[in-house]
């Protein structure tokens, strides 16, 4: 694979949690930092705060053309933030960097620095601010917790034990159909 598409050119890679370049905050369309997307306190709506889980991410890495490859696109694009913790960025590159993935997939190094390089321009890292235990996998968990510490309108998932959830908080749990729609309907 040479280069990923949609991840565009993200410059220099920043540690997590330092002082990242930010997606336009403000804009002209539905979406707000609200728990109900579409309504803002005054002005113009803000951007729609998701967590995706890395699956999602993943499968957008690997398969660009398929039905979750407008996640990468969309965030180079600014058209929402991408709310991430210390623990889902490596966890993201951890699987990126498999050897069976990589080989798999034909994914580089210069791919898999490329995609986290523009979480980490496009995206806001948020601080985990309490521990939450409602799924069976902690690795569920932590999504839990970086849309809680982040403020999220919405959580994006296919994986069963958060979409049984359905709101965690008053956080909606969207399948990335579900997600993408509402967003080609903000923009």
């Amino acid at each position: 694979m040479s280069g990923v598409p949609g991840a565009g050119d993200p410059g220099t890679l920043r540690p997590p949690g330092g002082t990242h370049g930010r997606a336009k905050q403000t804009v002209f369309r539905r979406g707000s930092r609200s728990r109900y997307p579409g309504c803002s306190a005054g002005g113009a709506a803000q951007l729609i705060r998701a967590v995706i889980d890395t699956n999602i991410i993943i499968r957008a890495v690997i398969k660009p053309q398929g039905t979750v490859g407008p996640v990468l696109r969309l965030l180079r694009n600014g058209d929402y933030i991408l709310l991430y913790s210390d623990p889902l960025l490596t966890e993201l590159a951890d699987v990126l960097n498999r050897p069976r993935i990589r080989d798999k997939y034909g994914l580089s190094t210069e791919d898999i620095e490329t995609v986290l390089a523009l979480i980490l321009l496009r995206g806001e890292a948020v601080t985990i601010i309490r521990r939450i235990e409602v799924c069976r996998d902690p690795k569920e968990n932590m999504i839990l917790e970086a849309a809680v510490a982040g403020g999220a309108d919405w959580i994006v998932s296919r994986d069963d034990d958060l979409l049984t959830i359905r709101e965690f908080e008053g956080i909606p749990v969207v399948v990335p159909a579900e997600f993408l729609r509402r967003l080609e309907e903000d923009s």
